[in-house]
């Protein structure tokens, strides 16, 4: 073989071992996986990562509430992206209830941003300056998609400043604190009012006396005592 020829292969071989390298990186830096186990609302699920159920809220956006007009299509449009699937999670710190707060990416499509650009959540600004999310909640302004449909919207930070203590139509059962009127899990992180079925579940050892209370401490309405809410239920505060 000539010489040349043995330069060029060496040449061949060193380009391919560069791309090896570089493909390598390229899969060194993937996104974390994550299983999406269970919906909670509009911006809130579940998540299976590295053998752990963590909560986690969906950054840079903010999803109508349960009770607030699209806030069921919210949480059912975000379940249709992600829930049951393999997901991409890019993770961007933790709120201050101690909650994952992530990028989610199914399918290729990046789903926090896909919310807003359906009209089924805002563009948090208070907490996000993403111009990404800015472009796609004006793209969902214009074409009046979604919640845009209702010419004057209220914002979900706007709703629950709005929402009042609870004040409960039946006596909490005997097995209840002195005083306390909602019970929460500190596993699920979920409250439950007096004569919900798991009121007194294994693990609901902490109390509140008012709805306000048990979200401001990061806790959501469990959904099976919906029914027994005189106002539409809050869930835990964003942020």
């Amino acid at each position: 073989m000539s010489t040349a020829r043995v330069r060029r292969s060496w040449r061949a071989a060193a380009l391919a071992g560069a791309i090896l390298l570089w493909a390598a990186g390229l899969v060194g830096a993937a996104l974390p996986q994550a299983r999406c186990l269970r919906v909670l609302d509009g911006d809130s699920v579940v998540l299976r990562l590295d053998g752990r159920e963590i909560e986690a809220r969906l950054d840079g956006i903010d999803a109508p509430e349960r009770g607030q007009p699209f806030g069921d299509r919210a949480r059912r449009e975000l379940a249709r992206l992600a829930a049951g699937r393999l997901v991409e999670v890019d993770t961007r710190g933790t709120d201050r209830y101690g909650r994952l707060l992530v990028r989610l990416h199914a399918g290729g499509i990046e789903v926090n941003r896909e919310l807003v650009r359906r009209g089924l959540a805002w563009h948090y600004e208070r907490y996000s300056d993403d111009p990404a999310l800015a472009a796609a909640e004006q793209a969902a302004r214009t074409e009046r998609l979604g919640l845009w449909r209702d010419p004057d919207p209220i914002p979900p930070w706007t709703w629950r400043a709005r929402t009042r203590p609870l004040t409960p139509t039946t006596e909490p059962p005997a097995t209840a604190a002195a005083g306390a009127l909602l019970h929460g899990n500190t596993r699920s992180f979920v409250y439950h009012l007096p004569g919900c079925p798991h009121y007194d579940c294994r693990h609901c050892t902490r109390t509140f006396t008012t709805r306000a209370a048990a979200e401001a401490a990061g806790y959501r309405p469990a959904g099976c005592c919906a029914g027994r809410q005189e106002r539409p239920p809050g869930r835990r505060p964003p942020r």
